[in-house]
């Protein structure tokens, strides 16, 4: 499930949520069946019983190209199918850090992907449906950029990003933020998936091959919503400022060409997203 892969939100320039629901489901097995002992029937049945299937659970994902549309929230999946990838970078690449290394080959199953970041629309019918509360709106405060840093902001939450002050209006396809891991984690449930694993979430992103971002090798900023870095950290990405067309946040899945070998889209740009894993620095 792709939570940071839906809510209307409001960001400064240069800002970044704190956190971003990825919704990345695996297919959840069937309950076992009933056995039902009944005496030896007298006549014989007219009709033959047909098997049903289960809407919440999207097909076998055996290739590329393969999509699913969830009904619970009408998120796209994209089928991402079972093989090796190489996860990590290796010493070339000069951004990395210490902790991305080294680059090693890991085997997955296949499974479903949300294509995109989750909307803040996704994520109002979620609050609607079930009444959730946030962290952030039962704690009272968010992680916010003021203008000038990062710092706690009283009243920040889903529907107000940056304080009381903020909204969401005209960002309901935009990606939902300050929500918690386990914010995340309740979204995804209620849609039927689970949160992807780094492993998972990384060979969505960039493919089987190692290659550095989910189109290639090569920055573009064209590809994605990165020039809000330019404000933040006074650091102008390659290609300048208002490359991307977008002063913060950007809808979601709105640069089709910057997609990955799977047609994942905002996997590099945009904003923050979970996983389900711990992080640990060993």
């Amino acid at each position: 499930c792709g939570v940071g892969a839906a809510s209307l939100l409001d960001w400064p320039p240069g800002s970044s949520p704190t956190a971003v629901v990825v919704t990345n489901p695996t297919r959840t097995p069937l309950p076992p069946a009933t056995a039902i002992a009944t005496a030896k029937p007298t006549t014989k049945p007219t009709n033959k019983p047909t098997a049903t299937s289960n809407p919440l659970i999207p097909p076998s994902c055996t290739q590329v190209g393969q999509t699913w549309t969830s009904p619970v929230d009408g998120m796209n999946l994209v089928c991402v199918p079972a093989g090796d990838f190489l996860m990590g970078s290796t010493d070339g690449d000069g951004d990395a850090a210490d902790d991305e290394k080294p680059q090693h080959r890991v085997s997955l199953d296949g499974y479903w992907m949300d294509q995109t970041e989750v909307s803040n629309a996704m994520f109002a019918a979620f609050v609607s449906a079930t009444g959730y509360r946030t962290t952030a709106e039962k704690e009272g405060t968010g992680y916010a950029y003021t203008g000038s840093e990062w710092a706690w902001v009283e009243g920040a939450n889903w529907q107000h990003p940056l304080g009381p002050g903020s909204d969401l209006n005209g960002k309901e396809d935009h990606p939902v933020v300050q929500v918690s891991w386990d914010d995340a984690a309740a979204y995804c449930a209620w849609a039927g998936r689970e949160l992807p694993s780094e492993a998972e979430w990384e060979k969505a992103a960039r493919g089987s091959s190692g290659q550095i971002y989910p189109w290639g090798n090569t920055f573009d900023c064209r590809l994605g919503n990165f020039d809000d870095e330019t404000v933040v950290d006074s650091y102008v990405v390659q290609g300048g400022e208002n490359c991307d067309g977008y002063p913060v946040t950007s809808p979601v899945g709105i640069f089709p060409s910057g997609a990955s070998p799977y047609g994942v889209l905002d996997m590099a740009g945009n904003v923050w997203e979970w996983t389900a894993d711990w992080y640990d620095e060993n």
